[in-house]
């Protein structure tokens, strides 16, 4: 079992023994995150190609992603950038080392650009990330790959038929997105392992199955041998699992990245053993929320907008999120945007009629010049609730 606070001490002393090898490791401190080298993205099969013949290519390659490089520099210009100035100026008095983003996907990029100062950012999502995504992909898959992201970098969301592959032939790896995701967030990633959620809410990590990134953020194209601990599969059928991402920002400074799958109705945290209580953990600090269907305002996820409405102390999220009426309770609520109507989707939710009509006896703050979350008529809205309670009892063991 490993405590997260006992690693981020160890990469310091690790930095500052082998200063000359993560500078020239690390990115410059640029203000624009891109490198020249591209993400840590795994193998892609190349054809004719035996298995010892294939080597890890970058998914950011132009001559695997035609535009890519085109299309993040877009996006760093219209999203990224003006993103990063915004949350400077609003968000720069939020508390918390720690984040908890659900109904995350691989978007891993924003919640670094909204909480820049965050060193260990846990995702939740029901689409499944492994150490077996490594492996090498065929072109199909790669391609998949390709216009999804291309797809977030023009409006800053995923679409969840997109990840889950159903309008195409071949699914995307999860894994892929999320690396792609950090890279352009100016992540060079150092290591990955497997992780599980135990019974006591605990993320334990797998030291047998950690891979070493070489020194360009790429990882073997396949992943090391299934650890057998002759635990019966059966019993591991509502463990809530995923990786760990360890990386380097644009300064050298550490961070850590745990990504879960896990379904976060009200059945699925039920369900899952653990889930409820690392959850629980981590909510105690900063949540954010984007692009979240709208499922935190309906009956069958009740329990995950209540740990949230009572544990976190800051709240970021877009009109998706928590009711109006939870964020209400905490103790100071900021409006940023304008408010008409949800994405047609969801015009005629109830819950949206309560936050059109609350918001007329609220100050509205300028709209943010970036979109966050789903298209809609008014434009951006971003909801930020901060509470002055002091986060309940001590963390759990990471």
């Amino acid at each position: 079992m490993t405590d997260h606070r006992g690693w981020f001490e160890r990469t310091r002393t690790m930095r500052s023994i082998a200063s000359v090898i993560v500078v020239i490791g690390c990115l410059t401190g640029r203000a624009e995150p891109a490198r020249a080298q591209g993400p840590a993205v795994p193998a892609v099969a190349q054809p004719g190609a035996t298995e010892a013949q294939q080597t890890p290519r970058s998914i950011a390659d132009p001559a695997l992603c035609d535009g890519l490089a085109a299309d993040n520099r877009n996006y760093r210009r219209r999203i990224l950038g003006p993103m990063q100035d915004w949350a400077g100026r609003e968000l720069a008095g939020l508390r918390g080392d720690t984040l908890l983003y659900p109904f995350s996907g691989p978007d891993a990029v924003t919640a670094l650009a909204l909480f820049p100062a965050v060193r260990h950012l846990t995702m939740l999502s029901l689409q499944k990330a492994s150490l077996e995504q490594l492996a090498p992909a065929d072109e199909e898959t790669v391609a998949a790959e390709c216009d999804i992201h291309r797809f977030f970098t023009q409006t800053g969301f995923f679409r969840t038929l997109d990840l889950d592959g159903k309008e195409r032939a071949a699914a995307p790896r999860l894994l892929a997105l999320l690396l792609l995701s950090l890279d352009t967030a100016g992540i060079r990633p150092t290591a990955i392992g497997a992780i599980e959620v135990d019974p006591n809410g605990s993320v334990r990590d797998d030291p047998a199955r950690r891979i070493l990134a070489d020194d360009s953020g790429l990882f073997p194209p396949a992943p090391p041998p299934m650890h057998d601990d002759g635990t019966d599969p059966k019993a591991l059928s509502g463990t809530v699992r995923g990786v760990r991402i360890e990386g380097l920002d644009g300064q050298g400074q550490p961070r850590l990245i745990d990504y879960l799958s896990i379904d976060l109705s009200n059945a699925g945290i039920r369900r899952h053993s653990g889930g409820r209580r690392m959850i629980e953990d981590r909510a105690r600090e900063a949540v954010m929320i984007k692009s979240g269907s709208h499922l935190l305002q309906s009956r069958n996820f009740s329990n995950l907008a209540r740990i949230i409405a009572h544990r976190a102390s800051t709240l970021v999220q877009d009109e998706t999120g928590l009711d109006i009426d939870w964020l209400t309770q905490f103790g100071r609520l900021e409006i940023h945007g304008r408010f008409t109507e949800p994405f047609e989707f969801w015009r005629d939710s109830e819950s949206m009629a309560r936050l059109r009509s609350a918001l007329e006896f609220f100050h509205l703050s300028e709209t943010p010049p970036f979109p966050y979350g789903y298209r809609k008529p008014s434009g951006t809205l971003i909801l930020v609730a901060t509470s002055d309670r002091t986060p309940p009892g001590p963390p759990a063991q990471r």
